[in-house]
């Protein structure tokens, strides 16, 4: 078991194999260990994701941000956020439903390394050199004598100037007969007697009358309720209604606003921020007539930070851009009433995110319009809503939950060169199983493949001749992620710029001649699609594509490792390991790169040995095939397209898979053959070439032979050096084999790092 180093502690790391289920119960030290471990990570990344967020919110970093951003996109890269996006790179913390809480040692290890992983992406983070100054600035200041009095005393001057600070004055009131449509606002609060005036003025002065504001005081220890009362005459309103609750939390105290609401819309204000005169009005004017499927309408703010200058806060988002990050604020926004019953208002269960877990929920529903005009103040204050004790809450649980809706919620679009093809084997299972898991999932292609699958995937499937109308169908079907199969032409040509157009989160997975052949080298651009701010992950299959990738220029956390799907059924029933070597096959295309007439040469030399060989597959050198392969004793070759189910029968047949993959002259070269999976997983013997990431499954004299890509003799010898082994031996080599593949292939493993990473 060899280590991998993190500070101050250590991380095992399994690189022979697995335990299985039975072991880990067996085992529960084993197990305690790992659950520690987790448990130490999840604490880790917590720490180094407040410590992000609290440098982001420092004065000027915002503006050291877009100049940055500036000089990259003047020398022709793309920008890459550096603290703005914590979310994306902290949301597995929570892990998903398995992973949260592991039943089996595998799972366990597994969730373990993922949240390793995130460790590592967030120290890279954290390390960045545009956050060296502010990191400087921090410990520089932090540790100066007296800061903790000043940060105090900024506080209070805050205070201060927000009493001072005067509401715009309304111009007019509209007559009744304008305001004919009753909006209920709801007004959660918690110590806030100093500010919660200001809220209420700045309901009282709406030039839009039909309103009904419901203060929800969530059990305040100061004099909250008669301070606002006094200051304002709030008393004396009818249209003021005052609620006290037990302090349960700000989701609660929002709940039970809703439970006393009536109108028709329902808007939401924090006691700590302020709407304009105009913005009940603005808002039902947008929303007047409004087709069925809008469930509410957002419009700006002006955000305030401490003793910073403010800004404003204005975006126009897509649902796909809502799905995968928070877009605005609570404070912007109404909603229709009905909308919110039919989704049962906030979560109490969460202490952050509340607001976004609900926004979710609702853009499920239909859209929001958006109003674009600045039509509040929002304050960030070190005591605000936004930071009150009740949300110091451990992160996990509600990230957790946010994964949860989002994963209820995900509709993704596959996006493809020619499809159903024969050869891609791997893409058909993703889709199916993605759709046995209840995934809304849409294939979108560019041509029709040469050799059609002959079981393809029961999906929705759509032609596509260029990216605009790959954006434009996106967008109709409410993609709200988009996965594209191979680099070049399918990422570079539709999927990257459509997803930019859309603006919708995309991941792509490399495989071989998309990457390797040399042409699709200097075309691919994988470095600049991997650096897209709206790339969410580039997958690569194994150690070396991951390698590949990041010599490329694709930034480091956006490398996700993710394997090539074997269905369960292959591993069902347990092969028989100790069966005697007799015959040895091949199921591939004809190409250069599969070593096709090396699997021919092989034959030739062990024409003495009692082996039948097995050549299966269709392509370019079929005819320079059938003539290598003419007049060789114990050879057959069998042309033409072969189903799963057939591939499956031959490999249950023979009793190994023999596969000399090498480079081709134009460059191209294997991935992680799919067929090596499928022969490991019905309990065939390996033998294969030691290229691209073929080891990561392979490993010599373990799970199987590994040789020098075209050493004919070399892949002659192994086959002799299995012979002469006994049926133990041989069947050692191939349980290993499969053990891998069952740990680490298996589709449900793959799908489940593809839904996690979109989810995140």
């Amino acid at each position: 078991m060899d280590t991998l180093r993190i500070p101050e502690f250590e991380l095992p790391v399994l690189t022979d194999e697995l335990p299985d289920t039975c072991a880990a119960a067996e085992n529960p030290v084993e197990q305690a260990r790992w659950a520690e471990l987790q448990t130490e990570l999840r604490d880790r990344c917590t720490e180094l994701t407040r410590e992000l967020d609290e440098l982001a919110r420092m004065p000027g970093f915002g503006l050291a941000l877009a100049l940055r951003s500036l000089w990259r996109r003047a020398r022709g890269g793309a920008f890459y956020p550096l603290g703005t996006e914590s979310a994306r790179h902290t949301a597995r913390l929570g892990g998903s439903s398995e992973a949260a809480d592991p039943t089996s040692l595998p799972e366990l290890v597994r969730a373990v390394h993922r949240l390793h992983t995130d460790f590592e992406q967030l120290r890279a983070r954290l390390n960045h050199p545009g956050l060296r100054p502010f990191r400087l600035i921090r410990s520089t200041v932090s540790g100066l004598p007296g800061h903790a009095e000043r940060r105090a005393a900024r506080m209070e001057r805050v205070r201060r100037r927000l009493r001072a600070r005067p509401l715009p004055p309304a111009k007019r009131t509209l007559p009744p007969e304008c305001c004919p449509v009753p909006v209920s606002i709801v007004l959660p609060t918690y110590n806030r007697g100093y500010l919660l005036p200001r809220a209420i003025a700045s309901v009282r002065q709406q030039t839009y009358s039909n309103w009904r504001l419901i203060v929800v005081d969530d059990g305040s220890t100061d004099e909250t309720v008669q301070i606002a009362r006094d200051a304002r005459g709030g008393a004396d309103d009818p249209r003021i209604v005052w609620v006290h609750n037990d302090h349960r939390g700000v989701s609660a105290a929002r709940n039970a606003g809703l439970a006393r609401s009536d109108g028709d819309w329902v808007a939401f204000l924090d006691s700590d921020n302020v709407w304009y005169a105009d913005f009940l009005e603005r808002h039902l004017g947008q929303l007047h007539g409004a087709a069925a499927d809008v469930v509410g309408s957002y419009s700006d703010l002006r955000w305030f930070t401490g003793d910073s200058r403010p800004h404003t806060i204005s975006t126009r988002f897509t649902p796909a851009e809502l799905f995968h990050l928070p877009q605005v604020d609570l404070n912007a926004l109404v909603v229709r009433a009905s909308s919110l019953r039919a989704c049962g208002g906030f979560d109490e269960q969460l202490t952050k995110w509340v607001d976004y877990e609900l926004m979710l929920r609702l853009a499920a529903q239909g859209r929001f319009e958006h109003v674009e005009r600045v039509l509040g103040e929002y304050y960030r204050l070190e005591d605000g809503i936004s930071r009150s004790p009740d949300r110091e809450r451990p992160l996990a649980p509600n990230l957790a939950r946010i994964r949860h809706v989002r994963r209820g919620l995900l509709r993704v679009g596959y996006v493809l060169w020619d499809y159903p093809s024969a050869s891609q084997a791997f893409v058909h299972r993703e889709l199916r199983d993605l759709v046995s898991r209840g995934i809304d999932v849409h294939v979108y292609y560019a041509a029709a493949a040469d050799t059609p699958a002959l079981e393809p995937p029961d999906v929705p499937a759509f032609a596509v001749s260029s990216a605009n109308e790959l954006a434009r169908l996106a967008l109709e079907h409410g993609r709200n992620v988009l996965h594209g199969h191979f680099a070049y032409p399918t990422t570079t040509l539709h999927l990257w710029p459509a997803a930019e157009r859309a603006r919708i989160p995309f991941t792509f997975t490399g495989h071989g001649v998309d990457l390797f052949h040399r042409k699709n080298e200097r075309r691919h651009r994988v470095g600049r699609i991997g650096s897209s701010p709206y790339c969410k992950a580039a997958f690569s299959i194994g150690s070396f594509h991951a390698d590949y990738l990041r010599k490329a220029g694709v930034p480091a956390p956006v490398i996700t490792p993710i394997r090539c799907p074997v269905d369960a059924e292959w591993l069902e029933p347990i092969p028989d390991f100790e069966r005697p070597l007799e015959r040895v096959a091949l199921v591939s295309r004809f190409v250069a790169k599969k070593g096709v007439l090396d699997f021919i040469e092989v034959a030739r030399a062990l024409a003495q040995q009692k082996l039948e060989f097995e050549l299966h597959g269709y392509g370019p050198l079929e005819d320079e095939v059938m003539r290598a392969a003419a007049g060789i004793p114990g050879l057959t070759v069998h042309l033409g397209a072969i189903s799963e189910v057939a591939v499956r029968r031959i490999c249950d047949r023979v009793s190994a898979i023999l596969l000399p993959c090498r480079r081709a002259p134009d460059g191209d070269m294997d991935g992680l053959p799919v067929i090596l999976l499928e022969g490991a997983a019905r309990g065939c013997l390996l033998v294969s070439s030691r290229i691209s990431s073929i080891p990561d499954l392979v490993v010599n004299h373990k799970s199987g032979f590994l040789v020098e890509p075209g050493h004919v003799q070399g892949y002659a010898e192994a086959l002799r050096s299995a012979l002469s082994l006994s049926p133990t031996e041989l069947g050692g080599l191939r349980r290993d084999a499969f053990r891998r593949v069952h740990n680490e292939f298996e589709t449900r493993h793959v799908t489940e790092t593809l839904i996690d990473t979109w989810c995140r």
